[in-house]
């Protein structure tokens, strides 16, 4: 695994950990987890999970 591809999958664990515990915005939660854009998160999602990170968030959002 390359360098900048650790990095992204460290800052993609954290966004999706995120997504599922907090009611923060999407965007906001990009920039908290490092991303340059919501753009790069969104890529970021598809290629690891093949889904947007708005649909992983209906998906797997606690509010417990």
């Amino acid at each position: 695994m390359t360098p900048g591809r650790f990095v992204e999958r460290v800052r993609l664990e954290a966004a999706r950990r995120l997504l599922e515990e907090s009611a923060r915005s999407v965007p906001e939660i990009a920039g908290a987890c490092g991303f340059a854009t919501l753009e790069s998160m969104r890529l970021a999602f598809h290629r690891a999970l093949g889904v947007s990170p708005q649909t992983y968030r209906s998906r797997f959002y606690s509010t417990v």
